[in-house]
């Protein structure tokens, strides 16, 4: 073979390498467009999740806080739209539910027992369509893809925000606390002991335990009993659909208070020292007589900041707790979810 003949394979060759490294460079370059893209749609579901889950306590308003935030973000130079989804369609671009921290899984609807906790938003630049799915959205045009007849790509991105519980505790404080204005107060795991703040006895000023169940009589008061546990947990939440029952009661001790005072030395602000937490509102006093049991009706909640955690030291039986603050709610207003927002997903 000649020289001349070696020289035209090679250029054919070189042609040939050229026309491959030019379509990997396309693919890269469409390839790094889309991920731009989906960082630009992840921005705009963070965006939205998280104002939606802080209005919360009003569905329509969260759904309409989520679309504002979410449309306020650009992906692929056009503004990211999403459908409110008031259906709340599983699939659809904003959805209300209870995050299953256990589960790691956005549960709708919102089992019996729990509150939404939790807003899902998916920004999309895609075909897809459904229920509570927006009609605007459209593929993203890529650039030397066209070269190949593949001219659209689709992205999409998701966030799920929750709200966790707010800190709570199974203390069971007597209904005519909610009037209280004289602060701080102590309220009493002795009947016999309580008094108000000048000193004059009054049965109000007492406090006990519940497992909030109707069977279950909380006498478990021991490190590992079921009170202990429920304290022990900073993400307990309190069981709803509650109210109106009559459940179980009990102000003995145990080494629950114990547990108690050690949790509030853990949870409490440091500069104000006051550990803020909710907790049930029950009809009638815990009980009429130290250690003993009462079976009484849970009417309301309350949040309650606690200043200090005594207890028996020494013998002497006067075991109490100092209440700084006291805010009652009714079931139906009662806010469970806690202030601070985070991206579980």
């Amino acid at each position: 073979m000649s020289g001349k003949n070696e020289k035209g394979f090679a250029l054919v060759y070189i042609a040939l390498m050229i026309v491959v490294l030019v379509g990997f460079v396309s693919l890269a370059v469409d390839l790094g467009y889309m991920y731009v893209t989906k960082g630009q749609l992840q921005n705009a579901a963070d965006a939205g999740a998280l104002a939606g889950v802080a209005k919360l306590s009003d569905a329509a308003a969260a759904r309409q806080s989520a679309k504002q935030f979410a449309e306020q973000n650009k992906a692929a130079g056009e503004a990211v739209k999403v459908a409110l989804n008031d259906a709340n369609n599983a699939n659809g671009d904003i959805v209300i539910g209870y995050w299953d921290k256990k589960t790691s899984a956005l549960v709708t609807p919102v089992p019996f027992g729990k509150v939404a906790n939790a807003v899902k938003v998916v920004a999309r630049r895609t075909e897809e369509t459904g229920d509570g799915i927006s009609t605007e959205n459209k593929q993203v045009s890529i650039f030397f893809g066209k070269v190949l007849n593949w001219g659209e790509m689709s992205a999409k991105a998701e966030a799920i925000a929750c709200r966790p519980a707010k800190p709570s505790a199974p203390i069971v404080l007597c209904m005519d606390l909610c009037g209280t204005t004289v602060f701080p107060f102590k309220v009493y795991f002795n009947q016999t002991l309580a008094v108000d703040p000048s000193g004059v006895p009054d049965a109000k000023y007492t406090v006990g335990w519940t497992e909030f169940s109707a069977t279950s009589k909380a006498t478990e008061l021991g490190k590992n009993g079921t009170v202990s546990k429920l304290i022990q947990d900073p993400e307990h939440e309190i069981p709803l659909g509650l109210c109106g029952q009559t459940l179980w009661t009990n102000n003995g001790l145990g080494t629950a208070i114990d547990v108690l005072h050690d949790t509030y030395m853990d949870a409490r602000e440091p500069v104000s020292k006051i550990w803020t937490l909710l907790v049930p509102i029950f009809e009638f006093c815990p009980s009429s007589v130290s250690s003993g049991e009462k079976f009484t009706t849970l009417v309301q909640y309350a949040e309650i900041g606690i200043s200090e955690v005594k207890g028996p030291g020494g013998g002497s039986g006067e075991s109490y707790i100092e209440i700084q603050s006291i805010s009652c709610e009714s079931c139906s207003t009662t806010n469970f979810l806690g202030d601070k927002a985070t991206l579980v997903k």
